[in-house]
């Protein structure tokens, strides 16, 4: 109680440690809207290079009608989402992003199937896919989240079930390998 009576009349008993306050928080407001700016510059110039190499396989396609059945609809309902997403404001990224980063966190805490987890679990990983444009780091950067944070919470809260599945993967990779020497030494 004492330290929230201090820090409400801290621009009363010491003014120069509340100006230092402020221009330390005007200067980490400054540094997350400079990551977020790179971020969506970053996420358009990902999605424009998507859309160009779809433009570019299409007209492929068009030039070899035999392949034209192995593009199916989803691709082609993803393409007009990322054309569509071209368009969008920066507000709405922001948004957008934002939501994802919080709807797969409401997702690990509610979802009990073992794979959304997993899926969850490897979205979250520092090294899961950083460069494509909806990856967890873009999502926190376009958000303003910190992404290093949110990891070292979801390891906090998840351990034990991240290290299960670690050694679960690890277990399956194992038998892989058994499985393949014994085809191996038959052929």
């Amino acid at each position: 109680m004492k330290d929230f009576i201090q820090q409400q009349l801290l621009p009363f008993v010491n003014p120069v440690e509340w100006v230092r306050a402020m221009r330390e928080s005007r200067a980490e407001r400054r540094k997350v809207l400079s990551t977020r700016r790179e971020a969506l510059a970053g996420f358009r110039r990902k999605i424009g290079d998507m859309v160009n190499k779809a433009i570019l396989e299409k007209a492929q396609l068009l030039l070899f009608p035999t392949t034209i059945e192995s593009t199916t609809t989803n691709e082609r309902n993803f393409v007009a989402v990322v054309k569509e997403m071209i368009t969008w404001s920066d507000s709405d990224l922001v948004s957008a992003h934002d939501a994802m980063v919080k709807d797969a966190l409401i997702k690990l805490r509610d979802t009990a199937a073992k794979a959304v987890r997993r899926e969850l679990f490897q979205w979250f990983a520092p090294d899961a896919h950083h460069e494509q444009p909806f990856s967890f780091e873009s999502c926190c950067a376009i958000a303003g989240f910190d992404a290093d944070n949110i990891r070292r919470q979801v390891l906090r809260l998840y351990r034990d079930e991240i290290v299960d599945l670690i050694a679960e993967e690890q277990q399956l990779m194992a038998s892989g390998k058994t499985i393949l020497h014994a085809v191996m030494a038959e052929a």
